[in-house]
């Protein structure tokens, strides 16, 4: 969920910030503060989510796709 604020001109250099602002009780679910920048000043920002898998688990649900 990250809003665009201004357009970058080519050759201009980004830089990208990140902060964990929250973890869900149950320790799966992790919330982020997104932030961009160019030269000039912010060119976006917002929030991230990401879910924390069991990587095993993960790709054998995955694998299974493939013999269906």
């Amino acid at each position: 969920n990250v809003s665009h604020v201004a357009a970058t001109p080519e050759g201009m250099e980004v830089r990208i910030e990140t902060e964990l602002t929250e973890i869900a009780p149950n320790g799966k679910m992790l919330t982020f503060k997104v932030a961009a920048y160019d030269e000039a000043g912010l060119i976006g920002e917002g929030t991230h989510e990401r879910f924390v898998v069991q990587n095993e688990k993960f790709q054998t649900k995955a694998n299974n796709k493939l013999s269906k």
